[in-house]
């Protein structure tokens, strides 16, 4: 724990980059102030229908960042009292909006300040090391949005210089906390399927996010950084791939610079074998457009003794688990809340201001994100090598001289620790 928590009872934190994502984080903590409620609106603390707005809300299915019915509760343990963005009108309405005192152009105001002891990096990617080396040295805790950052050189500096000043360095892995994912990794890792099983993600053509850096392949790297929390999932559940195999391309109208599409064949020490798929190729930027599904994505994952599908077959969020036996096959349903977990992004910024609080490990430290990252950057090149694109009409770099596939050593075994529900 740092000096500076010693100081006082709530850890006190900065949030650097005033956007959508700033505010799903700034709202977990300083909660939703009643003030911005309308008359006819009524106030509610119910996780779930904060877990099913907060998801509309980062997938775009709504404005971004609406004045809604329900309302967060603050932390007690925590509070974010200084806001850092480039544009000092975004800032500050960021700051009127979530009650937060203190607004600044350079995140270096608040690495200065003695009382602050921890920091939220929402900026995009090619941000994130410089800021959350700059904070480490400087004592602050870390909580870093995913990906840990656009390359793995940098990625390891991060996780160094955290571990060199005694710091906590979370990454925004959210599908860690979310009772949904949760739920479908206990199905799995306690055999109530069978094993191995075969998974396959397959999420439906978008226009992807709003921000038009996310596909610069400088800035945000593409489709496999900014979906990467489907890859972290997928280790988090089965360990590390021994072998993977992956496609991919660009194929969205708009001149961009980075993979849109893209498509990944793993395989896990106990055999399991996890197909993921997505793409940002339709027109435009923004979540709304998802073409002609009504559903985002859909997950099946079969095993020698039953299956797990979401949604059901109406497209409901509803996650069907079916066990087979020696009669008529067990089905058991649940529901699927959010997209992003019930309650998750509440649990995961709880679990980092507790790691703060009490110097305790994260269950999504820096070191996690940087395999996640290890595996993003594996998948890119296997896919530049397979796409069909030719070199001249994008600036990737050269296709290098390879298959795409790739054995790898695993380096842990798959993990079998018990899910922590989330509140």
């Amino acid at each position: 724990m740092s000096q500076t928590t010693q100081n006082h009872e709530q850890v006190r934190l900065a949030i650097l980059g005033c956007g959508d994502c700033g505010g799903v984080h700034a709202e977990q903590i300083n909660g939703t102030p009643v003030a911005q409620a309308t008359p006819k609106q009524h106030v509610s603390l119910n996780p779930i229908a904060m877990a099913k707005r907060v998801a509309k809300t980062i997938l775009g299915r709504r404005d971004p960042m609406p004045v809604v019915a329900e309302s967060i509760e603050p932390m007690a343990e925590a509070k974010v009292v200084a806001a850092v963005d480039i544009d000092p009108e975004r800032a500050h309405a960021f700051a009127d909006r979530f009650g937060i005192k203190d607004v600044y152009q350079n995140y270096q105001a608040v690495l200065d300040r003695d009382d602050i002891d921890a920091v939220i990096i929402c900026t995009p990617p090619s941000l994130h090391a410089t800021m959350a080396i700059d904070a480490a040295n400087a004592g602050k805790h870390v909580f870093c949005e995913k990906p840990l950052s656009t390359n793995s050189d940098d990625g390891k500096r991060m996780v160094q210089a955290a571990e060199d000043a005694g710091v906590v360095l979370q990454v925004g892995y959210v599908l860690r906390f979310s009772d949904e994912r949760g739920g479908m990794r206990d199905v799995i890792q306690q055999g109530k399927i069978g094993r191995p099983v075969f998974y396959r993600e397959l999420w439906n053509l978008t226009a992807g996010p709003p921000p038009r850096w996310v596909l610069d392949d400088e800035i945000g790297r593409g489709t496999i950084w900014e979906n990467s929390h489907i890859l972290d999932f997928l280790r988090y559940t089965f360990g590390e791939p021994t072998a993977v195999h992956a496609i991919g391309g660009q194929y969205k109208p708009e001149q961009t610079t980075a993979i849109d599409t893209f498509g990944v064949l793993m395989t896990f020490a106990q055999g399991d074998q996890a197909l993921f798929t997505d793409s940002y190729a339709l027109r435009g930027f923004g979540w709304k457009n998802h073409g002609h599904r009504q559903n985002l994505f859909q997950i099946d994952v079969a095993g020698p003794q039953g299956s797990v599908q979401y949604p059901d077959i109406n497209l409901n969020q509803t996650m069907v688990v079916t066990r087979l036996g020696n009669g008529e096959p067990i089905e058991t349903t649940h529901d699927w809340v959010s997209d992003w977990g019930a309650n998750g992004y509440r649990e995961e910024m709880a679990h980092f201001v507790d790691c703060v609080r009490h110097g305790t490990p994260s269950r999504a430290p820096g070191s996690e994100g940087l395999r996640t990252l290890e595996l993003c950057e594996l998948i890119r090149e296997l896919a530049i090598a397979s796409s069909a694109t030719p070199a001249s009409t994008n600036s990737l770099e050269q296709k290098p001289e390879q298959k795409p596939e790739q054995k790898i050593e695993p380096q842990t075994e798959p993990r079998s620790e018990p899910h922590n529900q989330a509140a």
